[in-house]
C-alpha cells in the first residue's frame, strides 16, 4: 500500500491524537491514560502506558517525549498488562522485571515497516513505562526498554495487533507475576494510598499494590 493510499487513515489518527492530547504537549492537553477500578475511585485513578519514540538514551528520561498509548492496549479476551518481577534484595528500591502487553495496530502505528506511523522507532531499546495516577499523584510502576515489537493478528484474525515485550524495573514491588488492565485488574493498595495520603508528606509517592501481591 502506498503512502498516498494510507493518507486518510493517518490524517484521522493525527486528529485523534489532537483530541486526546499527549504528555509532550501535542494539541490540547487532556488527562492521560484511562480510569481503572472505577467502582472504588470513579475517574480519580488512572492507568497510563507510554512509549518514548526516538528517545536519546544518553539523556535523562525527563527529557524524552512520552506518547500515551493506553487507548491502544488490548484488554479483550482476558488480555492484560503482565508484569513479571524477579529476585531482589529486600532493601532495593527497584526490582528487575519484564512486561508484556498487546497493542491495536489497525492504524499501523506500531509496525517496523517504512509505512508505519512511528517508523523507524518501533525497535528494540525503545523506552516504555507504566504509571498509576491517583488524585494527580503519580507512581511509575514499570520503566524499561522494549525487547521486541512482534506484529500479529488478533485472536479472531480480523485485525492487526503488535505484541510488546520490555525489560526494566518495577518500583518497590515484591516477587511473582502481576497483571493490570484498563478494565480494572490492577491493585488493592490504591485504597490504602487514598486513606493514608493526609498522613504522608506531599512529595511522597506510595506504591499501589498489583493484583495478587501479598504482604511479606
Amino acid at each position: 500500500m502506498s503512502r498516498r493510499g494510507m493518507r486518510p487513515a493517518l490524517i484521522e489518527d493525527q486528529k485523534r491524537v489532537l483530541r486526546l492530547g499527549t504528555p509532550s504537549g501535542v494539541g490540547i492537553q487532556q488527562t492521560p491514560g484511562l480510569p481503572i477500578l472505577t467502582q472504588q475511585f470513579g475517574t480519580r485513578l488512572l492507568l497510563v502506558v507510554e512509549v518514548a519514540w526516538a528517545a536519546d538514551l544518553s539523556k535523562s528520561s525527563d527529557t524524552w517525549n512520552w506518547s500515551d498509548v493506553t487507548t491502544d492496549v488490548q484488554v479483550d479476551s482476558g488480555k492484560k498488562i503482565n508484569i513479571t518481577v524477579g529476585q531482589t534484595d529486600e532493601h532495593s528500591a527497584a526490582t528487575p522485571a519484564t512486561i508484556k502487553f498487546v497493542l491495536d495496530n489497525r492504524l499501523n502505528k506500531y509496525s517496523s515497516s517504512p509505512l508505519g506511523l512511528n517508523y523507524p522507532n518501533v525497535k528494540r531499546g525503545t523506552p516504555i513505562r507504566v504509571r498509576l495516577i491517583l488524585d494527580n499523584i503519580q507512581t511509575i510502576i514499570f520503566e524499561g526498554n522494549a525487547v521486541n515489537f512482534n506484529p500479529q493478528f488478533d485472536s479472531t484474525g480480523a485485525y492487526a495487533v503488535t505484541n510488546v515485550a520490555a525489560s526494566g524495573v518495577t518500583k518497590r514491588l515484591g516477587q511473582g507475576n502481576r497483571s493490570a488492565s484498563p478494565a480494572g485488574t490492577v491493585a488493592r493498595r490504591p485504597a490504602r494510598l487514598a486513606r493514608n495520603r493526609k498522613a504522608r508528606k506531599p512529595d511522597h509517592i506510595h506504591r499501589p499494590r498489583i493484583a495478587g501481591e501479598h504482604d511479606p
